[in-house]
């Protein structure tokens, strides 16, 4: 009777951590590891939520690999792969333990800083661009730099609604391609969208 209910509770616990499997699986990117676009989404509903609630702010940072396109046309796509993972790599060791950070679509990513003022997102997107900028990714014995631009904004004075705060990190990305890339641009430093 022993054996029997052992190897029931083996069952149900295998099944479980298949559960988790699963789960995990379906909430990140298979190229980084980090979040992907969906669970992002999710992820910045519940931090902007927070910190309604809380009468606290966040942040959120994002990053665009600089002339993707021409590394993924000299070196080939399982380069490009590379150079997403090391980026990837480089993120997350820049992070603090409540950061969140996802691959948001291509060559896209982007970071939630709960608790963190403009200041602080501006510091932590310049050294993680200064560390892409002196990494060098080895791929077939070719030394390929890798260069980032970044926008942040900030919650709740550059969008009070997830959307709008992506949309002014977006902004204020596209400013930091607009002049040059390879930089960090503060939504607050770039005009508003006008209003729909």
């Amino acid at each position: 009777m022993l054996g029997i209910l052992a190897n029931q509770a083996a069952a149900t616990l295998s099944l479980i951590q298949d559960r988790e499997r699963q789960t995990e699986l379906a909430v990140r990117d298979g190229l980084t590891n980090l979040y992907n676009r969906r669970a992002f989404n999710d992820l910045l509903v519940q931090a902007v939520a927070r910190e309604d609630r809380q009468n606290g702010r966040l942040s959120l940072i994002l990053l665009d690999l600089d002339h993707f396109k021409k590394l993924n046309d000299t070196y080939g796509h399982p380069a490009g792969d590379e150079a997403l993972r090391a980026t990837a790599r480089v993120l997350t060791q820049h992070l603090r333990k409540g950061d969140q950070a996802a691959r948001y679509g291509g060559e896209e990513f982007v970071v939630i800083l709960p608790g963190t003022d403009q200041e602080g997102a501006l510091h932590l997107a310049e050294r993680v661009r200064s560390a892409l900028e002196k990494y060098r990714l080895v791929y077939e014995g070719a030394r390929i730099a890798i260069s980032a631009s970044f926008g942040a904004a900030l919650w709740p004075g550059d969008g009070k609604e997830p959307e709008a705060l992506l949309g002014a990190a977006d902004r204020a990305l596209y400013a930091s391609k607009q002049a040059g890339r390879n930089r960090v641009t503060a939504a607050s430093r770039v005009p508003a969208a006008p209003p729909a």
